[in-house]
């Protein structure tokens, strides 16, 4: 009834009843419209006549989006007329059919007034809004061949707008349906290809970029949906898609740049379901892809690069999916574009970014043979260094990891001598490119936790010679570089040991043995280094001059800093910096032995070399008093494990007179350090090292009177767990 009242409502609003209605393909520009005309009884004004058109717009659309009451209506006719269901529904598509095609005409005439028309008060062009939007509620209850008829009739409109609207309708029918569309009503859509290329190849140049975009986003929806099943289809949209890419995008206004990720998403879609096919125009739009994301990349602050940016990474991780084994000539490019400091800037604030980023690199280490990948990866070292930038460098070595962790046996003997020269070659980014990072340790951790997952996949026959000839690189003099050179690779050489000791344990402490007179040695020039005083600038040194004059003769000489020699300055303490690390490494890695060794590696000898060095270490206090955390936090322990290692009442009696006999020095800080020494000692021993205790209450007795309150307050801490443990006092034997 509602239907039946819009159809013969409607051409009273589109023509005079004499005038033939046009049928829908004749739409010649030259035609001229003649102006509405309505019954006298409906209207009376120009006002009311367009007052009238509105309302019957409206009309049409809210009844159109009540559904159930078309039901209801024809099955109260169907019953009156004793109808069938399927004589239902035909009657409906046809009334449906028919009243899209009044719509149309009825949208070509308000078209046709509105461009006679100035339109200053925008009736027109909201009248023809609004008509649209009656097909909008046609498009769900359209049949799919009825909507496909529609769509393609709209798509050769004049008015670009319409055929906008008409490519939406498309794409939400689609959306909506595309899983319950029969094989027959799939093809319908599918040949809709045919319109949407002749849409995107814009041969007269008529066609707006928003209508190529939403027609690229059809061919994207359909390419998802079907693409798999009908390869040809779509292999014949590919160049004209391609189009849109093989363009400059560095010079290109804003919408051509939308329009040069819209097309990437399309292309990477159509990809995704038919692979290879792509491949013959790989050369036109992938080397665009890359200089596309560089420039999106360096212009992130520009509106709507970021976006385009997501949805040119987003192509990119299809493309390393699936067309990898097309992409070896362009995998340093790849890599270098995914490493890129701009690339990676957008990451933590963009997730997506990070997630597209993330699964471009898996892809490669999962499709791309290692005698591909491994060369890219290892020749992109030099390149993220060029960069300066942090991020780079860590990344690149988290896919290196990545790639070592899929490393089979097979994989790990054919390639074990270029990752070798690979792990050599970063190991001496501390010495060599120091200046070009801002946190060094940060990128030197996560160059050896990448080191320390590759040599976890070793065998001890692959292992052994490794370790050795880093070993042997370590002790290599570097003669360009000086003294400063040596220490960078010992530093970064006994940080490797610290970590193979704290993942390997008890299966490392063998390897000691090949560098504990290594580890010694540094042991004792580090501290040699740092028994000196700290170097000070020329205004202190003049301002301390008089107290010099009266500084103990005790004391070590110091060599002075002459006036003006700033450089000496900077050098010195730039190489004290560098022997306190050095010191702190080789006491941890000198820990980690002692910890894990259950099997009684630290015997006679190696305790006897180790003993002196590291005992002497506590004298570092005596000019440094930024040392105390180290001194007391780490070399104590390591003196007790040290002692927990050597398992024999013969070996402590040496290391425990050595550590007593510091108490009796000059410096507060070095008596405290050896009382926390005792101190540790009892607490990882326990009381086993009573024995001990005899020789040291003469040296407990003089420290409970000590002038330093902290060195007194700790010695009464130590003697009172001594009296814990023993479950007797000790007073009696202080006291005597």
């Amino acid at each position: 009834m509602i239907l039946r009242m819009a159809r013969d409502l409607l051409p009273h609003v589109v023509e005079d009843a004499e005038t033939d209605t046009d049928e829908m393909e004749d739409d010649d520009d030259d035609v001229e419209y003649e102006r509405f005309v309505l019954d006298e009884r409906l209207a009376s004004s120009n006002g009311l006549c367009r007052q009238f058109n509105s309302i019957l717009v409206k009309f049409v659309t809210a009844h159109l989006r009540a559904r159930e009451l078309h039901r209801k209506i024809l099955s109260y006719e169907s019953e009156r007329d004793q109808a069938d269901e399927e004589e239902e529904v035909d009657v409906l598509q046809h009334n449906y059919l028919m009243l899209a095609q009044l719509v149309l005409l009825y949208f070509r005439r308000v078209a046709g007034e509105q461009s006679r028309h100035d339109d200053e008060s925008g009736f027109w062009t909201t009248l023809a809004s609004e008509s649209i939007e009656i097909l909008g509620a046609l498009q769900q209850l359209l049949s799919t061949p009825g909507f496909v008829a529609v769509i393609g009739e709209l798509l050769h409109h004049d008015n670009s707008l319409v055929r906008k609207k008409a490519m939406q309708l498309f794409n939400e029918r689609l959306q909506e349906e595309r899983d319950s569309l029969t094989s027959g009503e799939a093809l319908l859509f599918i040949d809709m290809l045919d319109e949407l290329d002749s849409i995107l190849q814009n041969v007269e140049g008529s066609e707006n970029s928003v209508n190529i975009q939403t027609a690229l986003l059809s061919v994207d929806i359909l390419a998802r949906n079907f693409a798999g099943g009908h390869s040809k289809r779509f292999q014949q949209v590919l160049p004209t898609i391609v189009k849109y890419v093989d363009q400059d995008v560095v010079n290109a206004p804003p919408m051509t740049l939308h329009l040069f990720g819209c097309a990437f998403v399309c292309l990477s879609s159509i990809c995704r379901h038919v692979g290879p096919v792509v491949f013959p125009l790989l050369p036109k739009f992938f080397p665009r892809l890359l200089n596309g994301i560089e420039y999106c990349s360096s212009t992130n602050g520009v509106s709507g690069t970021k976006a385009v940016l997501q949805c040119l990474l987003a192509a990119l991780e299809v493309f390393t999916d699936k067309i990898p084994q097309f992409l070896g000539p362009y995998l340093p490019a790849v890599v270098r574009a995914l490493l890129s400091p701009a690339v990676l800037s957008t990451a933590p604030s963009n997730a997506q970014v990070l997630m597209s980023i993330d699964c471009c690199f898996l892809n490669l280490c999962n499709h791309v043979e290692l005698r591909q990948l491994l060369p890219t990866l290892f020749g992109a070292y030099e390149h993220v260094l060029t960069l300066q930038s942090d991020t780079s460098v860590t990344r690149l070595f988290s896919v290196v990891a990545t790639v070592v962790n899929d490393l089979d046996l097979a994989g790990i003997r054919k390639h074990l001598p270029s990752f070798a020269r690979f792990f050599v070659t970063s190991l001496d980014v501390r010495r060599v490119h120091a200046s070009k990072l801002q946190d060094l340790d940060e990128v030197e951790d996560e160059v050896l936790e990448c080191l320390v997952q590759f040599i976890l996949k070793l065998s001890e026959k692959q292992l052994k010679p490794l370790f050795l000839k880093l070993a042997e690189w370590a002790q290599t003099h570097v003669g360009s570089s000086g003294k400063s050179g040596d220490i960078s690779r010992r530093i970064v050489f006994f940080k490797l040991v610290v970590k193979l000791s704290d993942r390997l344990r008890g299966i490392f402490v063998p390897y000691y043995a090949h560098v504990l007179e290594f580890l010694t040695s540094a042991l004792r020039e580090s501290r040699k280094v740092l028994m000196q005083k700290p170097p000070r600038s020329s205004e202190e040194s003049d301002s301390d001059d008089d107290d010099d004059f009266f500084a103990s003769e005790e004391e070590p000489p110091t060599k002075k800093v002459k006036l003006g020699s700033s450089t000496s300055i900077v050098d010195a303490k730039t190489e004290r910096e560098l022997n306190t690390l050095l010191l702190s490494t080789v006491v941890r890695a000198l820990d980690g032995c002692f910890v894990h060794d259950t099997d009684g590696f630290m015997e006679k000898d190696r305790f006897d070399v180790v003993l002196s060095p590291l005992v002497d270490v506590l004298d570092v206090l005596q000019y440094d008093s930024s040392m105390r955390e180290f001194v007391l936090e780490t070399v104590a322990p390591c003196l007790a494990n040290l002692a927990w290692a050597a398992k024999s009442d013969l070996l402590w009696k040496p290391l425990h007179y050595a550590v007593l006999m510091k108490s009796r020095g000059d410096n507060a800080s070095v008596r405290l350090a050896a009382l926390v020494t005792v101190e540790k000692c009892y607490q990882v021993i326990g009381d086993e090292f009573l024995a001990m205790l005899p020789e040291s209450i003469p040296f407990l007795a003089e420290l409970m009177e000590d002038t330093n309150d902290e060195v007194e307050k700790t010695c009464h801490r130590v003697i009172k767990q001594i009296e814990d443990i023993s479950g007797e006092s000790l007073d009696q034997y202080l006291t005597t």
